[in-house]
Order: structure tokens, then C-alpha cells, then sequence
């Protein structure tokens, strides 16, 4: 079945259709038919992302759109991606089985050689399909990337990958090559002196929040004496002292109200700066925004909530500054563009598209490193967002704000165009999320960490073979009385069959986390849908023991 993108569902012939991709219902309708055509489960979907033109947020009609009633900017640089969402979504929410192995194709999303240009708004793609594998490990999602206009040789090689089932789950294919992605730890540079001058001005986007004011105090801390802060309202109150205490010690700080995915904004904000105050040399986009929720959650208000100052605003300031002589463009991306992150694929997805900017940069000659941070200790609304996750209890820890400078002092001394600077425990984190233990990215890691002997009790559907109905249903409410009790950290004997998961501070993620141990030990899919309703842990018995026996049994729906 071949399927095109288009305004609409139509149905072309028996082995060609076109739909929307930015409609689930059309997603939708294609499974559906599929279904009733005794066509579905296929083998495999593979998703074919379009090329396009790196920093489509620059055109123009892109401008025009953004500043329409509604519209969000930078949606259209990454607007491919919300039709992957659905795609997935609509997958997880069908729950045949098997699952058919989803392939996210690219088209020069990454970069083997430094001279090779990349799309931002592919390399987008592969941020959100690094949460895929934690959402709905059942799709066994890879991610594959071509160049721009591949040959007849890497298109069979594509073809010869997806034939035979690779286990690489992160692959750049070339002519005559093909190279499976790894994180490895990598040293830093040795230390020298900052790149600052204090005869030169430096812009933070971002810069009234907690890491865009830390930026700044360190920044004038190396000799910076003239910076240009920038947020959308201006400084907040608590921002106020901070900002004084600079001035105090002798640094000139412009405070900008200005929105930075508007493009007028940010160009008369750079005019103002190339009139009043020292040479601009140093560019930082520590901007964010935040709507975290799974995948499923996710409609396409909270899907492009985080892409305004992530895409629009940072392909502005690439756009706006490429002719000046920078001395560095800093981008401060995320470890959820790296290694994803559960309940953050809008999220993911925003700050991939900075690390392809960083690439798209380099490409032509221009400073640009994309730093993917993990958590910073107590730094305003990431740090917030990231303590709700319980992150540092699976292995995502945080780390002091002056211990992240030291490390960025020493990047910028001999930048890479991509760094990730998080603690991280890799054999603890895939413990939390097993899926992972097979990621392409992680594989090495995961190999030098030591062994985890913490894994909650499992039971197999083996142990249930035979077992008199009441047996089993007692054995699979004590399972999942050990599961809830791990994913939330309470002893055992703190939780019953009788506890509902709300009242336990059940959250997506975690729901996301039992889900996947479920399907693992009992090769079953729970609906995250249903683990978030008000339901008993021995009522979620009842409803696993029945898609055991039958997995269209519950009628709660499949996924």
C-alpha cells in the first residue's frame, strides 16, 4: 500500500491512497479499511518524511502565516512532524498484533562530513522518534536518514534494511556507506580562556529566565561588560536584583522586551544594537517553552506549544546574524533531542531542530554549537518540570549550575557542533525503560554500566498456564501490586489491590512506565488511557487477566 500526502482522504486504487497526515482521522480511516480488507497488520510502515528547504520559517509566506490569527510559529519548518505523531498515535491506538515495525525515513537530517548540509526540520523528525521507544516500544520505531537526493544504491540499501528487520534502530546511510548511531563518553577540551571580549555585546534570548540569567552572570564573570537580555514581557520582578547586581559591577545590560519569532521584532531589536552599543559577537538562545504530556495526549495546539522560540526564533536569529563575525552561536538544546524523553515529544522534537540548526550552520562556515543539558539544579521551569518526572530517581540526575558553565567554558574553547552535558546512569535509566537496552544510541553505554539487580518481580504468562481463575487473578493483582510499587518507589507492603492509581500520584509517565513492564513480562498492551482512569489496581487485574485471554475482550479499545 502506497499512501501520499494531500488536503484529504481519497482512495486512488486498491494499492494507492492520499490523505492528510495532519489528520488522525484520516490515519485513521486508511487503518480501518485495511482492517475490513483483511490487510492489516502489514510487516512494517515506513514513513518517508519529504525533503525540504532548511529554515522554511525564513520565507516570506511562512512570516505571513505566523503573524495570522492561530498560527504557530516555526509550525511550518516542522510541520511533517505532526503528521509522524499522528501516525504513530494512530498505530499505538489500533494495537494489532504483532505491531508492524515502524521506519521514520529522513532526508538529510544528520551530517557525516562537516561540509554536508543538513534540514533542520528533518532532523526534527528524529527527535521525536527517540520517544517513540519509550511510548510505545511495541512499534519497535527506527530512524533511517538518507541524503538529500539519494542514488538507485542507497535506496536498495534502505530497502535491504527494512527486508531483513535490522536491529540498528539509528541509521545514516550513504553511497557506499552506512553507519549505525552510538553515544559515547567523549573528554573535554582543554581548559583556556573563554571566547568573551569586553569590547564586544552579547545576546541572550531567553535571558529573564533562571538559565539565561545564570548565562549572563557568567558571561560577565569572563569579561563580557555589554549584554542585551531578551524576553517577551521584559524583566520579571524576581529577575530585578540580579540584573542590578550586573550593573553594579560595571556591565551594561539591555533589557529587551521583544518577541523573537517575529521577525520584525528581532530585526529591529539587532538594528538598535548595531546603532547603540558595541559589535554583536556572541549569540545565545536559551529560550523555552514546556506543554509536556505522552504522545497521545498530544493535539496540535500542545504538539507546536514548545516550537515558537525553539524553531521561528532560533532560525531568526541564525537568519538575521549569519553575516555578522560571531564568535560563537550557542543553542541550548536538550537531552531529550538526544536520548528522548518520556512525556516530552513536542518537546524532543523543538529541540532536535536546534541541533540540525547547529549542523545547517557549520555546513556554511558559521559558529554554532547545539548543547543538548541535562538537568540544571533549581533554574526556574525546566528544573520544576523535570523534579515533577522524578527524573533523577531513573537515573537523569541534576547537576549545579556553576558545574554546567565550567563545562560549557570548556566547549566553547574548542567547540563540536553537538554536545550532550547531562548525568546521566544509563543502566539505571533503561532498568526504568528496558526498551531502550536495544536503542542503536545507547548500546555502549548501557554496556559499560553496571549490572541493576533492582528489577521488580515479573510474571510470565507461563506461571498463569493452568492456574484456576482465582489463582491467577490473585498472582496478577500481586504483579501489578510490585509494579505500582516500583514505578512510584513505595515499599511493597505499602501498596493493595484496593489502592487506586490516582490516589497513589499516578502520572502519564508513569502510566507510560507500567504500561511498557506489562507488555515486557506479559507480551499484553494496557491502554495508558486506561491506566490514568480511576480505576483499582485489582479492577486493573481483572482487565489484564481478560486481554491475556483475549486482547479485544475489556472493549476498552486496543493500544
Amino acid at each position: 500500500m502506497l499512501v501520499r500526502p494531500g488536503d484529504g482522504y481519497r482512495w486512488i486504487d486498491a494499492g494507492n491512497r492520499v490523505l492528510d497526515p495532519g489528520s488522525e482521522d484520516d490515519w485513521r480511516r486508511l487503518v480501518k479499511e485495511q482492517t475490513e480488507a483483511g490487510a492489516w497488520p502489514p510487516r512494517a510502515v515506513v514513513h518517508l518524511s519529504a525533503p525540504g528547504t532548511a529554515g522554511t520559517t525564513g520565507t516570506a509566506a511562512v512570516q505571513a502565516a505566523v503573524q495570522a490569527a492561530g498560527a504557530v510559529a516555526g509550525a511550518e519548518a516542522v510541520d511533517g512532524c505532526f503528521g509522524v505523531l499522528n501516525l504513530v498515535k494512530t498505530l499505538a491506538a489500533d494495537g494489532a498484533q504483532p505491531a508492524p515495525r515502524l521506519w521514520l525515513v529522513t532526508s538529510a537530517a544528520q551530517a557525516l562530513e562537516g561540509t554536508e548540509d543538513v534540514d533542520p526540520g528533518q532532523t526534527a523528525v528524529w527527535g521525536l522518534g527517540r520517544v517513540v521507544p519509550y511510548e510505545h516500544p511495541e512499534l519497535r520505531c527506527s530512524l533511517v536518514d538518507l541524503p538529500a537526493a539519494p542514488g538507485e544504491a542507497v535506496l536498495r540499501a534502505l530497502r535491504d534494511e527494512i527486508l531483513t528487520g535490522g536491529q540498528e534502530t539509528e541509521l545514516v546511510l550513504r553511497t557506499g556507506s552506512r553507519r549505525a548511531a552510538r553515544l559515547r563518553h567523549r573528554p573535554l577540551p582543554a581548559a583556556q580562556p573563554v571566547p568573551v571580549s569586553s569590547g564586544a555585546t552579547y545576546l541572550i534570548a531567553g535571558g529573564f529566565g533562571g538559565v539565561g540569567l545564570l548565562t549572563a552572570e557568567w558571561l560577565a564573570a569572563h569579561g563580557a561588560r555589554h549584554l542585551v537580555l531578551v524576553g517577551r514581557s521584559g524583566a520579571p520582578a524576581e529577575a530585578r536584583d540580579r540584573i542590578a547586581a550586573l550593573t553594579t559591577a560595571g556591565v551594561e545590560v539591555f533589557e529587551a522586551a521583544a518577541d523573537i519569532t517575529r521577525r520584525e521584532d528581532l530585526a529591529g531589536l539587532l538594528d538598535g544594537i548595531a546603532r547603540r552599543m558595541p559589535p554583536l559577537r556572541g549569540v545565545v538562545d536559551s529560550a523555552v517553552v514546556l506543554d509536556d504530556g505522552t504522545l497521545a495526549q498530544l493535539d496540535r495546539a500542545r504538539f507546536f506549544a514548545p516550537m515558537p522560540p525553539k524553531v521561528a526564533g532560533a532560525w531568526y536569529l541564525h537568519e538575521l546574524t549569519r553575516d555578522l563575525p560571531l564568535d560563537f552561536f550557542l543553542l541550548y538544546s536538550s537531552a531529550a533531542s538526544l536520548i528522548g524523553s518520556p512525556g516530552q515529544g513536542n518537546y524532543s522534537t523543538a529541540n532536535a531542530y536546534l541541533d540540525g540548526l547547529a549542523q545547517h550552520r557549520r555546513a556554511r562556515g558559521l559558529p554554532a554549537l547545539s548543547v543538548n543539558w541535562g538537568q540544571w539544579a533549581a533554574t526556574g521551569q525546566v528544573a520544576k518540570a523535570d523534579k515533577d518526572l522524578r527524573l533523577a530517581e531513573r537515573g537523569f540526575g541534576g547537576f549545579a549550575p556553576e558545574d554546567a558553565l565550567a563545562i560549557l567554558g570548556r566547549l566553547l574553547a574548542d567547540p563540536p557542533v553537538q554536545a550532550g552535558v547531562m548525568s546521566f546512569d544509563p543502566a539505571r535509566w533503561t532498568h526504568y525503560f528496558p526498551a531502550l537496552r536495544s536503542a542503536s544510541l545507547l548500546r555502549e553505554l548501557v554496556q559499560e554500566g553496571p549490572a541493576d539487580g533492582t528489577a521488580a518481580p515479573a510474571l510470565t504468562r507461563e506461571a498463569l498456564a493452568g492456574c484456576a481463575p482465582e489463582e491467577a487473578g490473585r498472582l496478577v493483582v500481586d504483579y501489578l501490586c510490585a509494579q505500582v510499587a516500583a514505578v512510584v518507589q513505595l515499599p511493597r507492603g505499602k501498596v493493595d489491590g484496593a489502592q487506586r492509581l490516582h490516589r497513589l500520584g499516578f502520572d502519564s509517565l508513569m502510566a507510560v512506565q507500567l504500561r511498557n513492564r506489562v507488555a515486557l513480562d506479559l507480551e499484553v498492551s494496557l491502554p495508558v488511557a486506561v491506566l490514568l482512569q480511576r480505576r483499582s489496581i485489582a479492577d486493573l487485574g481483572a482487565l489484564l487477566l481478560a486481554r491475556i485471554g483475549d486482547p479485544d475482550a475489556s472493549g476498552e479499545g486496543r493500544g
